[in-house]
């Protein structure tokens, strides 16, 4: 981005610092229960990956780089709002991303393996993490504009992913949460943007009783042969 000077690139780090804290300050009042999981990450990649889409294209444009090495350290209004855009990406991931995934793997899976899944969930997040921290420097120095269009190119497919397979889990209880996982995904995605419920009369009456639809019926059938 042209950033150059030790003081400006701590207070840039700094401050990239305090984008991400508020973002998940946002995560915390208002995205998780107001807006939501699904819609959380749905809105988080289209609007994330708005600022990678322009910080690759200023990259392609300008090559910022070649600029400082011709000692060219004139910025000019588009520049600084590719320096902006940075915290605004770090902001939004940070207020949708970064915090709806921690919490929708510590409620989706049944309680006998919950804490096993969360363990996995969690190490797979640290080490995507690792991976990310270790290759951005090489693809930034490597593919230049491309790593950008490359991390918006993966917000906009896991938005996609997010919009057919990542059902909503807010409001749902426990029993209902396994109902809805019991389905595949993209079923129950499509039954809740029908307004469907997440069990049916038979499923609330079996489950009060502590059986299966199919126990409940043949209870029912049982009955009947016997009046």
């Amino acid at each position: 981005m042209g950033i150059s000077g030790t003081s400006l690139k701590l207070f840039s780090t700094g401050f990239y610092g305090i984008a991400k804290t508020l973002g998940m300050f946002t995560f915390t009042f208002i995205v998780v229960e107001r807006v939501g999981r699904r819609k959380g990450l749905i809105w988080g990649s289209a609007l994330g990956c708005i600022p990678m889409w322009y910080i690759g294209g200023y990259v392609m444009k300008n090559d910022p780089e070649a600029a400082a090495l011709a000692g060219e350290v004139s910025r000019t209004g588009w520049g600084y709002l590719a320096m902006v855009c940075v915290y605004i990406n770090a902001f939004i991931i940070c207020a949708t991303w970064q915090g709806i995934t921690w919490t929708y793997a510590s409620e989706i899976f049944p309680l006998d393996i919950r804490m096993l899944c969360v363990s996995l969930t969690t190490a797979d997040t640290w080490l995507g993490s690792f991976i990310i921290a270790r290759t951005t420097p090489y693809m930034i120095s490597d593919l230049g504009y491309g790593a950008y269009f490359f991390f918006a190119a993966i917000l906009v497919a896991m938005g996609l992913w997010s919009f057919m397979f990542v059902p909503e889990t807010k409001g749902i209880t426990l029993e209902e949460m396994d109902a809805l996982f019991l389905r595949p995904m993209h079923k129950a995605v499509w039954a809740q943007m029908r307004g469907k419920p997440i069990l049916t009369e038979d499923e609330v009456v079996a489950r009060s009783k502590g059986m299966d639809v199919v126990q409940e019926k043949e209870v029912s059938v049982e009955r009947i042969e016997r009046r």
